[in-house]
């Protein structure tokens, strides 16, 4: 017989996986944040946002 909890206790790091992981990155002149989607092994989609280090967006140089 299995327990109530058993099925929530697996699914739980599945769900995890499926949210996006990301990070934020900053030094004195620039910041990015970055983040992948799904967080998990295989194919994923990574978006950076670049900001100047007053959090307005990063101009874009030729």
């Amino acid at each position: 017989m299995r327990q109530l909890g058993d099925s929530r206790r697996h699914r739980a790091p599945i769900a995890a996986a499926a949210q996006p992981a990301s990070t934020h990155l900053h030094s004195d002149k620039a910041m990015a944040k970055i983040i992948v989607t799904p967080a998990r092994a295989g194919p994923v989609e990574i978006a950076a946002f670049l900001m100047k280090g007053d959090v307005d967006p990063l101009d874009a140089k030729k």
